[in-house]
């Protein structure tokens, strides 16, 4: 679906007024953009600014929703991975935080020294409560 004028200008500015520390007035500006129609780039980056905003204001839940559902869009995505795990540990998701973050780095790093490990620190980090 192509994206709408509407939905690049309300990403636009809720991208400006988030940056500028209003993310409780970013909020509908994120949401108008996603109703609006976004893909690819822009709709990775209205997921991420809502769940990080929505975070930011206290409404864990909501964000912890909004960034699952980017999860499933863009499931490698490790910028979506790190905000995930942030609202995870807004809730007081400690174990999971460990996880989803000791997973990202298994599954990411270049590491030459992590090679030898990887497979056991994958089990150990998925076998981690949460």
């Amino acid at each position: 679906m192509a994206e709408s004028r509407s939905a690049q200008a309300a990403l636009a500015e809720a991208l400006s007024v988030d940056a500028a520390g209003h993310e409780k007035q970013a909020i509908p500006l994120y949401r108008q953009a996603l109703a609006s129609g976004l893909a690819g780039d822009d709709l990775h980056t209205a997921l991420v600014g809502l769940g990080s905003s929505l975070c930011t204001v206290g409404k864990t839940q909501a964000a912890i929703t909004t960034l699952r559902k980017a999860r499933r869009l863009f499931p490698s995505d490790i910028v979506v991975i790190m905000f995930l795990a942030l609202a995870h540990y807004d809730a007081g998701q400690r174990d999971l935080v460990i996880r989803q973050l000791g997973n990202a780095l298994v599954n990411e790093s270049t590491q030459p020294r992590l090679k030898r490990y990887r497979r056991v620190l994958a089990r150990k980090y998925h076998a981690l409560r949460g």
